[in-house]
């Protein structure tokens, strides 16, 4: 007798148990403290990079700032694109990896990069951030309100939250939005600044050398030196008032005060946020990563509790996000339904075995989730939806090895062999094969591994999660199951009457009717691939559905892009059409920003005056009018579509990626007058199409603006130079920040504008050159204008853009509508500009892509398998005959059941590929072993039929029922997974236990009879 793995488990029982016994509490307590979270982290490796330049219109900074450094990013290992939005003053770049690269290690180069290309800058940049954050999402975002109180009031006692909460284990810190600035404001009165022959340039000089410490020696006594200083830096807003500015002959002096208003105000540029109306500030708090975040919340809501008592009683607290309490709901529901499929899996196996093999049989489970979750822990793999749902996709599959050993080593008891030698025995029989059947599972799932998109992150739970508990599952069937069945199995006393069922004997009807019609069998199973293949053309296929969330976004867009106020009137306008639908409940505003990123999918947009943000609970459970939220959804945006004056409102459901819209239109090209044409002649072809809803663009339309064309042999002539000229009428107009006031450890900044507001004052303003000190009007050197310009310059991969986008009706077709536009684009006369379609068709086409070549990898992977196991060419294609039929059943029950087609179901296509051949492989080896044995070939058919007939069902049985739970309960997420699965599994079954059969008879011959049997298999794997 072989002393493979199952002998010694078998000859070492206590230890063997003892072993058991530790895994299951190994297990246990790896799933306690497993991390966890919600949803897979999709965060896009995007980082965000701020250039300031006072003064600067948004051609000079696309010349002299925003093509220098674009022509650098380039250089960045795994960049990806760029896109870039210019305004007066300032600009953002949004740089985007490709996926898969090393994160850390390009953002390092991104700032050698930024370091490079700063001494080449225009001396008037004065600032470069680069933030790499941008797409970190918070644990939890608490809102504080109160009518009551200012915005700073209300930060500081975010501050007294901030201070606290954050010494707590596990919590890594948190940030601050709504706090507003105050800033000193120096409001110059220009025609007292010309009266005094003074500009804006000599007073920030004054002004700046009022407010300095500096060193003024030190003293020597022989003994010591003591550092000296002179200390003349602004203590109070009283001491930037009294600046002098000059001294007449007599005696009298001009201070600042004679001058300006100064005054503490708000900065205008700080972003608002608001709840239900109120004005509010938000705390955000981040969780570590590697940690369990349901007992670090626990603590967290425990000192909130504990720290709102001694807060005034209208300071009012609200959770907008608190991920520990969605991740413990979320846990605890997909954990129930994994319980539920346990209970329906061990039911099936005790109907189809009784009560003493289903014991031995579902022991399997407890022990292959305990080994899945210490590797789980090992390879710090979160616990969250994707990776249990791994679990439940594998339950059924977990007790398909042990049903065939136990089933083997049952029939050898009922031959009269003792049990030990039974459970030796009857394991050496199976092994290899269930090994092989376990190995090509495996390599159908594996390949998923591979994926680097952002898709593959997604689902990189399910394939981990799958593959480590079949490996396991192997582990347990040949080491487990054999000790526990020798130890409990006893002799079946009916176990002729318990393989003869009517089910069965229907069964071997059909097989001996098929096996005398072999060709007839053959075309009609050829012939139901090509009508169930047929089916999905009539299928939309998408990436991933919506995120089962019950939050609306509401993206702003203002007509006036440097006017804040007009933004907040907007929003305003927003809450006021939506406040008389009742499915609308609490709402979160910002003005100026996005608010906090209160979901993964939230893609990050950069503070500006323009922007806005609403988020909109809702509760569908007691409306009559819409049933699903794409209905509410579709109802918002025509609302606002029609009747939202002064901007734009892009309506959105949260998404479980971040992905394009379905429609995406990049239109690319010089001129920004013929950009501004092509995108409106694009909208109005959009908004002529049925289906199309929520047409956005990133275009900003022409504003007016003061515009001075110089003369530059006047500005020669009196002494000045052109950045004397910017910089004055800059300050002037825009303002600048020139110094701060430092007191109580916070410095507040000092910014200085002038009271001009027309252009007669404008063109009267005094310039003083820094060559002569001779002050002129600026009429006088050069013309003075008002003309239309646009305030933004958009850049998509280093090219001026705009970029169209919009969503679609469920009952729509994207692919229709994105032909019938491309059609339009392509028929036009636009060879003057470029055109790029990306959306949501775009990201389905590279994942399906993506998924064929994964799926010629596990084919070829699995059919190496087979070839190894039965050394022969054409049995492993009889094998894989079962594929094309499972793939074409599973279509069918996704067509029939009116599933859409999504990335998650797509992949369940490719694991049908290896979990299908199962059953064809254990069916298989017993044919050659029957014709080992000397029969004919349609003799080892129909008596392998017959004894394989019960694992095979109860196998398929098991993997069907376990998929349940997801069925019921697993949304659009994981409902059309589980009826691919199990229409699959279930048709390809019933069909490969008459097809497989018949075309081995048909290709088989006499001389072919199982090589495989004759020789030695993997003997480090023996039982």
């Amino acid at each position: 007798m072989d002393r493979g793995i199952t002998y010694k488990a078998l000859k070492h029982s206590k230890l063997t148990l003892f072993l058991i016994v530790a895994t299951l509490l190994a297990g246990l307590y790896s799933y306690m403290v497993l991390p966890r979270q919600e949803s897979p982290d999709l965060s896009a490796p995007g980082a965000m990079v701020f250039i300031v330049y006072p003064g600067a219109s948004p051609v000079e900074i696309e010349d002299y700032v925003i093509d220098v450094i674009e022509d650098e990013l380039t250089e960045i290992t795994g960049f990806d694109y760029a896109q870039t939005a210019i305004k007066s003053n300032m600009a953002s770049i949004m740089v985007m990896l490709k996926d898969g690269v090393d994160v850390d290690a390009s953002w390092n180069e991104l700032d050698a990069i930024i370091e490079d290309v700063t001494p080449n800058l225009p001396s008037g940049v004065t600032q470069i951030i680069t933030n790499t954050e941008i797409m970190n999402t918070p644990g939890m975002i608490i809102g504080i309100t109160g009518d009551e109180y200012t915005h700073e009031e209300l930060a500081d006692y975010a501050e007294f939250f901030r201070t606290n909460l954050a010494k707590i284990d596990g919590v890594t810190g948190f940030d601050i939005f709504g706090d507003l600035d105050q800033e000193i404001e120096i409001e110059i009165d220009h025609a007292l600044l010309n009266q005094y022959n003074l500009s804006m340039n000599s007073v920030v000089n004054i002004i700046n050398a009022e407010n300095v410490t500096m060193p003024t020696g030190s003293i020597d006594n022989g003994i010591s030196k003591i550092e000296v200083s002179l200390d003349v830096e602004f203590q109070s807003i009283e001491d930037i008032k009294n600046v002098s500015l000059m001294v007449f002959p007599d005696g009298r002096s001009i201070r600042l005060k004679d001058i300006a208003e100064i005054n503490y105000k708000t900065d205008p540029d700080n972003p608002r946020f608001e709840i239900n109306g109120k004005k509010a500030v938000y705390l955000a708090g981040y969780f570590e990563d590697s940690l369990n975040i349901v007992p670090v919340g626990d603590d967290v809501q425990g000192k909130i509790e504990e720290l709102r008592e001694s807060l005034p009683s209208n300071i009012e607290f609200s959770y907008m996000v608190y991920q520990p309490d969605d991740v413990r709901k979320s846990i605890n529901d997909f954990m129930i339904n994994l319980l539920e499929a346990i209970v329906f899996v061990i039911i099936v196996v005790f109907i189809g075995m009784g009560w003493r093999n289903a014991i031995v049989v579902s022991t399997v489970i407890p022990l292959s989730i305990g080994l899945t979750m210490i590797v789980m822990y090992s390879m710090g793999v979160k616990l969250e939806q994707m990776s249990i749902s791994g679990l439940i996709i594998s339950l059924g599959m977990l007790v398909d090895n042990a049903i065939v050993v136990s089933d083997s080593i049952q029939h050898h008891i009922d031959q009269g062999v003792d049990n030990l030698e039974a459970a030796l025995t009857g394991t050496r029989e199976v092994a290899f094969s269930i090994l092989t059947s376990t190995l090509t599972t495996i390599f159908a799932f594996m390949p998923l591994l591979l994926l680097d998109s952002t898709v593959g992150k997604f689902v990189h739970g399910v394939p981990f999660v799958v593959t480590t508990a079949l490996i396991a599952s192997y582990i347990c069937a040949i080491i487990t199951t054999p000790l526990i069945a020798a130890m409990t199995f006893k002799k079946t006393k009916d176990a002729k009457e318990r393989n003869n069922t009517k089910f069965r004997g229907i069964f071997n009807d059909l097989l001996d009717k098929s096996l005398k019609m072999k060709k007839r069998t053959i075309a009609f199973s050829i012939l139901f691939v090509v009508i169930c293949g047929f089916s999905m053309t009539g299928m939309e296929a998408i990436l991933l559905p919506k995120a089962d969330k019950p939050v609306l976004q509401i993206d702003l867009s203002s007509e006036f892009a440097s006017d804040m106020d007009k933004t907040e009137a907007l929003a305003d306008q927003v809450i006021d059409l939506l406040k008389d639908i009742p499915e609308l409940k609490n709402y979160h505003v910002s003005i100026g920003s996005n608010l906090p990123k209160f979901y993964l999918s939230v893609m990050y947009r950069g503070a500006s005056p323009d922007i806005a943000q609403i988020a909109y609970e809702f509760d569908l459970s007691e409306s009559d009018r819409f049933e699903k939220k794409e209905e509410l959804q579709v109802y918002v945006q025509s609302r606002l579509s029609n009747k939202l004056v002064g901007g734009t409102a892009s309506t959105l459901l949260l998404e479980l990626g971040n992905f394009s819209k379905p429609i995406e239109i990049k239109i690319m090209g010089e001129d920004l007058d013929r950009l501004d044409e092509v995108r409106y002649n694009l909208i109005s072809k959009m908004q002529s199409l049925p289906g199309v809803l929520n047409i956005s663009d990133d275009f900003s339309s022409k504003e007016y603006q003061f515009y001075v064309e110089i003369d530059e042999a006047k500005a020669s002539y009196h002494g000045f130079s052109k950045f004397d000229i910017q910089r004055e009428a800059s300050a002037a107009l825009l303002g600048m920040d020139i110094s701060s006031l430092k007191k109580n450890g916070r410095e507040t900044p000092i910014t200085i504008k002038s009271d001009i507001s027309s252009l007669e004052e404008f063109e009267n303003l005094g310039i003083v050159s820094s060559k002569t000190g001779n002050s002129v009007k600026l009429k006088e050197l050069g013309e003075v204008e008002m003309i239309s310009e646009f305030p933004v310059i958009n850049h998509y991969a280093g090219e001026r853009s705009v970029i169209l986008s919009s969503d679609v009706s469920a009952s729509y077709s994207t692919k229709d509508i994105e032909k019938e536009l491309k059609e339009f684009v392509y028929s036009g006369d636009y060879d003057d500009v470029d055109f790029e379609f990306g959306g949501m068709m775009q990201r389905v086409k590279e994942s399906v892509i993506d998924l064929v070549k994964l799926g010629i990898f596990s084919l070829l992977m699995i059919l190496s398998v087979l070839i190894l196991q039965f050394d022969s060419y054409r049995q492993p294609f009889v094998i894989l005959a079962t594929i094309p039929i499972a793939i074409s059943s599973a279509l069918m029950g996704l067509f029939i059941s009116n599933q859409t087609l999504t990335f998650v179901a797509m992949m369940s296509l490719l694991a049908l590929m290896g979990i299908v051949v199962n059953n064809a492989i254990v069916l298989l080896d017993a044919i050659n072993t029957f014709r080992a044995q000397g029969m004919e070939i349609d003799e080892a058919c129909k008596a392998a039929v017959n004894r394989r007939y019960r694992p095979i069902t109860i196998s398929t049985m098991t993997t069907v029922i376990g998929l349940v739970p997801l069925l019921i309960s697993g949304g659009e997420l994981f409902r059309p997974l589980a009826v691919a699965l199990m229409t699959g599994l279930a048709f390809s079954t019933i069909l490969t236990m008459i097809v497989v059969p018949t075309i081995y008879s048909l290709l088989m011959n006499d001389k072919e009879i199982g090589k495989s049997r004759k020789k030695s298999k993997l003997n480090f794997l023996k039982p």
